[in-house]
């Protein structure tokens, strides 16, 4: 009987904690709801989900006192959430789609932007080479235009010489030139004894002949003196002359090469 009675006692104790389990549950999800409907940006869904799971899982483990399981465990883990692509307000799907375009629209500019920069660019470049080629043309046709003048003014001069010596045969010529060489030459050969009959005479005028033969010494020592100022100031008109010459020469140089 004792027996008996110690059954049914742990049997009405057992259906005691099964009859306050599910009491527990719904307590838990209502409040849980709630919370998530005052709060609907604290938790998210899987999070929500997982409040629970832990609650009914320690709710039944305070009537069973028996440790969670693998299928628990894996039960219990968080999982991932879907995105929802659905729109919340009225005015949201339109409001994406101004920005869509907007974003589109940018990036339009953008293209059109950095093409008219570097049409920009490509122009100024164009034009860069086109007047560097249109100034290579004009120096090539100068160059051109010299050295056709160049060859014309030498053909006539060339037909001038022709000429000046037609009629005349190759014998004839080469006696001409040799006349012509011969006068060339008593021309300079007479020109070169102009030059020294007027260096003697100029010398003769500066440098008279001395006569030294009645003087004494104090007329000599004056002399000497007299020839040696002579001599210094010879050197410096000597060098005065030079350089005027260095100069002159220097002034015809650079007006040839202009």
């Amino acid at each position: 009987m004792s027996s008996g009675y110690e059954d049914e006692a742990t049997n009405s104790k057992s259906s005691q904690s099964n009859d306050k389990t599910p009491e527990v549950n719904p307590k838990l999800q209502s409040h849980s709801k709630n919370s998530s409907d005052n709060e609907d940006d604290a938790f998210s869904s899987g999070e929500e989900e997982m409040m629970q799971r832990m609650a009914a899982m320690r709710t039944s483990q305070g009537s069973t006192s028996r440790r969670l399981s693998s299928l628990d465990v894996y039960l219990l883990r968080p999982r991932e959430e879907s995105v929802s692509y659905v729109l919340k307000g009225k005015g949201t799907l339109k409001d994406v789609i101004n920005e869509v375009k907007e974003f589109e629209q940018q990036e339009a500019n953008k293209v059109t932007e950095e093409e008219r920069r570097q049409l920009a660019s490509d122009r100024k470049r164009a034009e860069v080479m086109m007047a560097r080629l249109q100034k290579n043309d004009d120096k090539r046709r100068e160059s051109v235009l010299r050295d056709l003048t160049e060859a014309q003014s030498e053909k006539i001069r060339n037909r001038s010489q022709v000429k000046k010596f037609d009629g005349l045969t190759s014998e004839k010529r080469k006696r001409l030139k040799e006349l012509l060489m011969q006068k060339a030459k008593e021309e300079f050969r007479n020109e070169r004894k102009e030059q020294m009959r007027a260096k003697e005479d100029y010398l003769q005028k500066v440098c008279p002949p001395l006569n030294m033969n009645n003087m004494d010494d104090a007329q000599l020592v004056k002399l000497i003196k007299d020839l040696y100022a002579r001599v210094k100031r010879c050197q410096e008109q000597k060098l005065e002359w030079e350089q005027r010459l260095q100069v002159q020469t220097e002034e015809v140089n650079n007006l040839e090469a202009m």
